[in-house]
């Protein structure tokens, strides 16, 4: 039997006002985090502790994200002076692919509102 190795997303359910907050982002991923799109993650599953004090989405384990990829580019390009042109490209690309995974987000009418680069994978 193969073990599908996933990435847990936990979410303290401790305040009042997180209940409507949480069921917006879970009705969000359901609706976009399915693999229907290239650039953006698959969520496996969703559900809650038992005692109801966490929320928990097992999604797609990614590599690495954009910063822990940023800083790791940043050394190789120090010690083995990374073609200026090349990096360009893989800037480029990286833009790309969020430009299109934002798109994508704006067509099926929801907005993200925690772009940044931990949440961003490579």
């Amino acid at each position: 039997m193969r073990m599908q190795v996933f990435a847990r997303k936990l979410i303290h359910l401790f305040r009042l006002d997180a209940s409507p907050v949480v069921a917006n982002e879970v009705r969000a991923i359901r609706k976009l985090c399915n693999g229907t799109h290239e650039n953006i993650i698959e969520v496996f599953d969703i559900g809650e502790f038992p005692d109801r004090s966490y929320t928990f989405i097992d999604m797609e384990l990614c590599d690495v994200n954009l910063d822990e990829y940023n800083k790791a580019i940043w050394k190789v390009d120090i010690v083995h002076r990374i073609e200026p042109d090349l990096r360009a490209l893989q800037v480029w690309n990286i833009m790309k692919q969020i430009a299109n995974a934002l798109a994508f987000l704006h067509r099926k009418r929801e907005i993200h509102r925690d772009v940044k680069p931990q949440n961003s994978s490579s």
